[in-house]
């Protein structure tokens, strides 16, 4: 949501060389992905998760802190630029955890299906987030607020989630039942975990 419009948030803050200073805001996207390398097995998924999510949010806090300053001083543009690189890369490492939690909560047999669904319910209501932010972007300092607020409740998602955290645990193959109560306990359970995934995808869509 925020990084398909930060060239126009750039742009209303008064920022100069919008352009070098996006360039910049993409390429904080690579210490992204390196963090989630790092820590992605080394910590859990549930943690590196929130940990995404809270930063994340503390960096839009920061920045919307930044974009009220008056223009032209270089606390402004500095503060603007490494908050905005910061929310970037965060939000890179929340995806990243996302995208791995969502494949794990789901048997082998199911899990192509659960992906789609999230990853469909994410986008969708990523969609309806840029109506907002469209409504907001001339006033960036409630936009960036808004999504601080967002990611900030994103942060204790991760512990409602129903299969808890499959870091070093083997993934099910498929949907094991003995009886039919089993089974429908397990669809039951299933079903939970999509509800749950989607969303965890659906509030991260809104950022």
């Amino acid at each position: 949501g925020i990084s398909t419009w930060i060239n126009t948030i750039f742009r209303t803050v008064k920022l100069q060389n919008i352009y070098f200073n996006a360039l910049l805001f993409a390429l904080a996207l690579a210490p992204g992905n390196v963090l989630s390398a790092l820590f992605m097995d080394s910590t859990t998924r549930q943690n590196l998760l929130s940990a995404g999510f809270a930063a994340g949010a503390l960096s839009l806090l920061l920045f919307a802190f930044f974009a009220s300053f008056p223009s032209g001083g270089s606390v402004h543009t500095i503060g603007i630029v490494g908050s905005a690189c910061a929310f970037h890369t965060c939000s890179m490492v929340a995806w990243n955890s996302v995208s791995t939690v969502t494949t794990e909560q789901f048997p082998t047999i199911v899990r192509s299906t659960g992906w789609a669904v999230c990853s469909s319910t994410g986008k969708l209501f990523g969609a309806l987030a840029q109506i907002v932010n469209a409504s907001l972007v001339e006033t960036p300092v409630w936009l960036l607020l808004l999504a601080s607020s967002t990611m900030a409740i994103a942060t204790v998602a991760p512990c409602f989630l129903p299969g808890g955290d499959m870091n070093n645990r083997p993934l099910e193959d498929t949907v094991r039942s003995s009886d039919s109560e089993q089974e429908s306990t397990r669809e039951d359970s299933v079903t939970d975990g999509l509800a749950a995934k989607a969303s965890a995808n659906m509030i991260y869509g809104t950022v």
